[in-house]
């Protein structure tokens, strides 16, 4: 059959029709996954939880890859740091798929749990629960929680809050964002998820879109990644800065990605990098600045490094002294102890742009996914003054918007550090989970 239809139907139709089935075959998945779910809360066992917090499981929003967005990194660092800060020696398990991924979660020190890509999740999931007896599920929300990516990826992510809480796990959802198209089938989970699971929001924009969307107790937090405690930055780079600003420049911060369009082709990926580029020059050219290429994610065909490698290598020889490019791979930790040290940052990655606001450092954002509205409102900041990233598509867009915002990064120093409070607060509210577990080096003296 499929051949025939391949044969009568023209090209571009047949496209249509495979993406038609391919729907349909997804739909149905993610109808039997809501079904299985309902039917496992309805049998499980109620598990009893310890006094204090021993074991936790973090459920990775990327299972693939973990940590190689540094976004994530920063979650599950802070997660981390969290939980420590009741009991040094808390076991951190990682809920993740494939070989690769549990290789860097060793290598962290946590222990894998490669469940995520079983045929039978729901079952798997929780007979993990009664063999390992978790004190606390983690879910890392970030952007994956709308069906945008993968929607049967963010019903996985629900139901292991979900099944945790029905198990009497104490459980929470860190703040994630959530587009203004979320994926529709999303929506029977949500409202049919148990009154015990903490869900968070990381902006008021979000949180507008996900009651629009789905009957829910969400609450509004600010991002977890604002309670990440930060490192020293690496002494090179820390010296180059040091130096520069000594000279009487400004340093400044510079993000780019391939993933500002989405399924980038070649075309706009190198519309992106020559724009870029050109925009460097024009402000280095009018202004005392300098600027640190930092690269915030380093997976392949998503990472950061092409993009910006290239945009280096395009400016002139004469500014050899004036713009760096980040080499090397850095932990969450060591990228947001290197946003603090500058006097401003472009971001295309919202994480980036929150370790620097996370230390008073204005950015700009360049906007994709509906996902920076609700970060600018946190510190009062305009959504107008947004970078789009079809500003890259005009001569003047993105090279006059930098301009403008180095002439105003003084001003934009002071409104962020007015909300970083209140920010931080919420960022520390995702973790009122632990809270409620006495210190355990208290318990032991």
């Amino acid at each position: 059959m499929r051949k025939l239809v391949k044969k009568i139907l023209p090209a571009p139709l047949h496209r249509e029709w495979v993406k038609f089935n391919e729907r349909r075959n997804e739909e149905v998945a993610i109808r039997r996954f809501f079904d299985g779910l309902q039917e496992q809360k309805r049998r499980i066992k109620p598990l009893a939880g310890g006094e204090h917090i021993n074991r936790i499981l973090i459920v990775a929003c990327d299972p693939f890859s973990v940590f190689g967005s540094i976004g994530d990194d920063a979650m599950i660092t802070a997660t981390v740091q969290q939980a420590r800060a009741r009991n040094p020696a808390v076991e951190i398990d990682v809920l993740l798929e494939g070989a690769d991924a549990a290789g860097l979660v060793r290598q962290r020190g946590f222990n894998p749990v490669d469940l995520f890509g079983n045929a039978d999740f729901i079952g798997v999931l929780c007979n993990q629960f009664e063999a390992r007896r978790y004190d606390c599920v983690v879910v890392i929300g970030a952007d994956v929680m709308d069906g945008y990516y993968h929607p049967l990826v963010s019903a996985k992510l629900l139901a292991s809050a979900d099944l945790a809480a029905a198990a009497g796990i104490k459980n929470v959802i860190l703040g994630f964002s959530f587009n203004e198209a979320p994926h529709p089938s999303l929506s029977m989970f949500y409202s049919a998820l148990h009154s015990g699971v903490s869900i968070n929001v990381r902006d008021p924009v979000s949180l507008g879109r996900l009651k629009s969307f789905a009957k829910t107790n969400a609450a509004l937090v600010a991002d977890s990644a604002f309670s990440l405690a930060a490192s020293e930055a690496d002494a090179d780079t820390s010296s180059w800065i040091a130096r520069r600003r000594a000279e009487g420049y400004r340093v400044m911060g510079f993000n780019l990605h391939p993933m500002l369009f989405k399924n980038a082709d070649r075309s706009q990926i190198e519309t992106i990098i020559q724009r870029g580029a050109e925009a460097l020059r024009f402000v280095a050219d009018a202004r005392p600045v300098c600027w640190l290429l930092i690269p915030h994610d380093y997976r392949d065909g998503f990472g950061d490094q092409s993009c910006l490698r290239a945009i280096a290598e395009l400016l002139p020889p004469s500014l050899d002294d004036r713009v760096r490019y980040l080499e090397g791979e850095w932990p969450a930790p060591v990228l947001k102890g290197v946003a603090g040290q500058l006097d401003g940052i472009v971001s295309g990655r919202m994480h980036l742009a929150i370790a620097g606001l996370g230390k008073g450092v204005p950015v700009i954002c360049i906007a994709y996914q509906g996902k920076f509205e609700g970060l600018y409102q946190h510190f009062a900041l305009s959504s107008s003054d947004l970078l789009s990233p079809s500003a890259f598509y005009t001569d003047e867009g993105i090279r006059t918007a930098l301009m403008e915002f180095v002439d105003n990064a003084d001003e934009l120093r002071a409104q962020v550090q007015r909300k970083l409070p209140e920010v931080l607060g919420l960022s520390k509210s995702n973790f009122q989970i632990f809270e409620a577990f006495p210190e355990r080096n208290q318990s032991i003296s």
